[in-house]
């Protein structure tokens, strides 16, 4: 619950701008709830005052109200679909953009590690699952569990003795609830974990399928396709285990209950200390608990998928720029073309130094050609100009600037970049060519 309460605020800027329809929405989930308990009670009267008193008049009351009831429910389901999928939808349609622009954002150790369809997961996939939870999961959840309170309520309030009942299944519930929350949050965890890894591995394949094809190794990408699917698919049946063992004993407490609930109220009937519409109130109120009870099962996988899929989501969007932006950058308004390494020291995240005291410049309007063999720095070097990474010591100087001090807009329009890998976007060759700027 605490993890809930922690994704709603964490997602509470999103919803913000549409907190009049979230309370519309809440409304109405509560109205549907009051109308859908309020029938068993509405039953229990026609019975007893209406046939038993055989009172003409009682029923036509109670008709009467039903009909109302049910229009409010109507409205009331209406406007919960309404106000539901317009905060859920705009909110999601936001929070997929923020998620890309942070990860357009974030470093290249984030996309080397994570992959294209790593990437994708979490924007695409993490998302989806963070949809479903908050137009559908979490509405209906809410709803079963107000249905359940507000049934253990009223058969209280009907019959002080089915309390005994209902307070004996309590202890066990408590036991499978805190052992299903302990073991289902790491499953789904995984779950949305391997499928990071899953779309991760389908990306590089279908990307490289020419490629590994021509040299007859597609035999070889196939494997370690079957293998991220395979621990995929075993995660999922780990949650498929737990639900297993979770909710048929959930029902059989349930059943429980039921049983002796009927064994008191048949012999509370014949003994003439429970009225025949109360009986029938509990058992109306009983199936009522029942389908959520039981639903509750795809509910929760849909709460704790969604729950791993905004904490996966979370870490991108808790992420800071990197490298991170200047306070007050430096304008560098027509660049002359000077490049200068001033005593930089550079190694990426967990690896060796690459880079060690180098000093070294380019004079503006000079062609200069860096020869080595391959892990010697070449690629780095170009990397620093262009501020992919930060040096760990030293500077790295454009015109006498240094480039943490630059505006990015500024430092890429400083500089040109034609990387090793050869990348093509849809679209025509000039498309690529004039890629984001149309005035090319």
């Amino acid at each position: 619950m605490k993890e809930l309460v922690s994704d709603l605020k964490w997602l509470w800027p999103l919803l913000r701008p549409h907190r009049w329809f979230v309370s519309l929405g809440c409304a109405a989930v509560l109205m549907q709830t009051a109308v859908g308990l309020s029938i068993p009670f509405l039953v229990k009267i026609a019975i007893d005052r209406g046939v038993i008193a055989q009172s003409v008049s009682v029923l036509a009351m109670v008709v009467a109200v039903y009909i109302g009831v049910v229009v409010i429910r109507a409205i009331a389901e209406a406007l919960e679909i309404l106000a539901v999928g317009r905060v859920g939808q705009t909110a999601l349609h936001e929070l997929r953009l923020q998620a890309f622009n942070k990860a357009q954002k974030s470093s290249l150790d984030f996309h080397h590690e994570e992959g294209p369809g790593g990437v994708v997961a979490r924007v695409v996939g993490d998302v989806d699952s963070l949809a479903s939870l908050l137009t559908d999961g979490l509405v209906r959840f809410a709803t079963s569990i107000l249905t359940i309170g507000g049934v253990v309520a009223l058969l209280i309030v009907l019959d002080p003795g089915v309390s005994v009942a209902l307070l004996l299944a309590v202890p066990p519930l408590l036991v499978l609830v805190m052992w299903f929350r302990r073991v289902s949050t790491p499953a789904w965890r995984a779950v949305r974990g391997t499928a990071g890894r899953a779309m991760r591995s389908w990306h590089e394949t279908i990307q490289t399928a020419g490629l590994l094809r021509s040299f007859g190794t597609s035999g070889n990408s196939f494997e370690t396709l079957t293998n991220a699917v395979d621990e995929e698919a075993g995660a999922n049946r780990r949650t498929v285990d737990i639900s297993a063992k979770f909710f048929p004993a959930v029902d059989l407490i349930a059943a429980a209950v039921t049983v002796t609930i009927v064994i008191y109220g048949g012999f509370g009937v014949l003994g003439g200390s429970v009225e025949i519409g109360t009986f029938t109130a509990f058992m109306l109120y009983l199936r009522l608990a029942f389908g959520p009870i039981s639903g509750l099962s795809q509910l929760f996988d849909s709460v704790q998928s969604g729950l791993a899929g905004a904490q996966r989501l979370r870490a991108v969007m808790d992420r800071e720029p990197d490298p991170p932006a200047p306070q007050n950058p430096t304008p560098l308004p027509t660049p002359a073309g000077q490049v200068r390494f001033d005593a930089v020291d550079f190694a990426y995240p967990s690896g060796p130094p690459v880079l060690h005291a180098l000093d070294w410049s380019v004079q503006a309007g000079e062609t200069v050609a860096l020869v080595g063999v391959t892990g010697a720095g070449k690629s780095t070097i170009a990397k620093l100009v262009l501020r992919f990474y930060d040096p760990t010591a030293g500077r790295v100087q454009i015109d006498g600037i240094d480039v943490r001090d630059l505006a990015e807009d500024d430092l890429r329009r400083a500089t040109a970049y034609v990387p090793q890998e050869t990348i093509l976007f849809s679209g025509t060759v000039a498309d690529n060519i004039a890629l984001e700027r149309p005035d090319v």
